[in-house]
C-alpha cells in the first residue's frame, strides 16, 4: 500500500449523495481489497440456489453484496441506516440492469424498521456490528 492511510469507511456518513457513495465504494472497493472478500462470499454462496429466495440484507452499505444476492436470482430486502445509502445500492442495481423497484428497502436500525416480507432463507449482516449503539440490543 502507498503512504495513504486506509479509509475506515467514516466518508460514507458524509455525503448525502448517492453518486458520491458509489464514488466512495469503488474507490475503497480497491484499496482496502473489498474485492477478496466478495470472492470469499461468491465461494460460501457457490452451493446455494438462491433462485426465488428471500435475502435479508443487514447493512447493505453501497449494494456489493445486494448486487451479488440479485445475481444469484434471490429477492433482496436490505436494511441501512441512511436513506443516501438506499438510493446508492438501487442505483447500483439498476445500472446492472436490475429493477431497483424490485429491492426491499427500509432505513433505519435493524431492530427498529419493518420490512413487507414475512420471512427469509438466509439472513446477512456484513460489518454491522459497530453500529448498534447499545450492546443490551444485540
Amino acid at each position: 500500500m502507498s503512504g495513504k492511510i486506509a479509509s475506515t469507511g467514516h466518508e460514507f456518513f458524509d455525503t448525502d449523495s448517492p453518486e458520491r457513495v458509489l464514488e466512495l465504494n469503488k474507490e475503497r472497493y480497491h484499496r482496502l481489497f473489498q474485492w477478496q472478500c466478495i470472492s470469499q462470499i461468491r465461494e460460501l454462496l457457490k452451493p446455494i440456489d438462491l433462485r426465488g429466495k428471500v435475502v435479508l440484507e443487514i447493512g447493505g452499505g453501497a449494494g456489493e453484496f445486494t448486487l451479488e444476492f440479485s445475481r444469484r436470482g434471490a429477492k433482496v430486502a436490505t436494511v441501512e441506516l441512511r436513506p443516501v445509502m438506499v438510493e446508492a445500492v438501487r442505483r447500483r442495481i439498476g445500472m446492472h440492469g436490475f429493477d431497483p423497484a424490485a429491492l426491499l428497502c427500509a432505513v433505519g436500525g435493524f431492530t427498529e424498521v419493518e420490512l413487507p416480507i414475512s420471512g427469509c432463507d438466509l439472513l446477512f449482516a456484513k460489518d454491522v456490528i459497530e453500529h448498534i449503539p447499545d450492546e443490551k440490543t444485540m
